[in-house]
């Protein structure tokens, strides 16, 4: 069913291309190649069907409990995110604008819990803690389920949406559904 998918969404991304501009055509670096480069900026894109889009904090804001969203992408800091490796399996995705992780708010483990960005914990607040599931290599990138430590759940683009703005989530993970599947990679002008 992924592989149909995936399918749709290359025929769809094809037709797009023509129309609007894609990120850098570089390999995705495994979870461990990012931990490797501290100092490397990733952008983090949500499989939608408007590959123009990147993780991003609300506005830029440097705020705990600002929300972590899906907007257009830009050279914005906001939108930038270094990869941490916490020698245990897990990152911790730091904004490089705010130093703050990405966080599931209130370490709430019901579906459509907030992501937003939190001043970083100890090595016990497992709720900025990620692990990242390779899927699938698709048009040379790497999609992975990015999984929270404390819940076990997804980070998931809220209902699929291709539009600017659309919140990112956590989600039960699923094997059918696009809107958990993530990539990342260093854009031109960043490396």
């Amino acid at each position: 069913m992924r592989l149909k998918q995936l399918f749709t969404l290359a025929f769809v991304v094809a037709l797009a291309t023509t129309m609007m501009p894609s990120p850098a055509q570089a390999d995705t670096d495994t979870p461990a190649q990012a931990a490797a480069a501290p100092n490397s900026w990733y952008r983090i894109y949500p499989v939608s069907f408007n590959y123009n889009l990147c993780a991003e904090v609300q506005g830029g804001s440097t705020a705990n409990s600002a929300v972590v969203q899906q907007f257009t992408c830009g050279l914005g800091l906001h939108m930038a995110w270094q990869f941490r490796y916490l020698d245990n399996g897990y990152y911790r995705l730091v904004n490089v604008k705010s130093g703050k992780c990405m966080n599931v708010q209130g370490g709430g483990s019901a579906n459509g819990t907030a992501i937003i960005q939190f001043t970083c914990g100890g090595a016990s607040a497992y709720n900025d803690q990620w692990r990242m599931v390779y899927l699938i290599t698709f048009w040379g990138h790497d999609y992975y389920h990015i999984i929270n430590r404390q819940t076990g759940k997804c980070l998931n683009l809220r209902g699929g949406s291709s539009s600017p703005g659309a919140d990112i989530i956590q989600w039960t993970c699923s094997d059918t559904a696009l809107n958990d599947d993530f990539t990342w990679q260093i854009p031109a002008g960043w490396e």
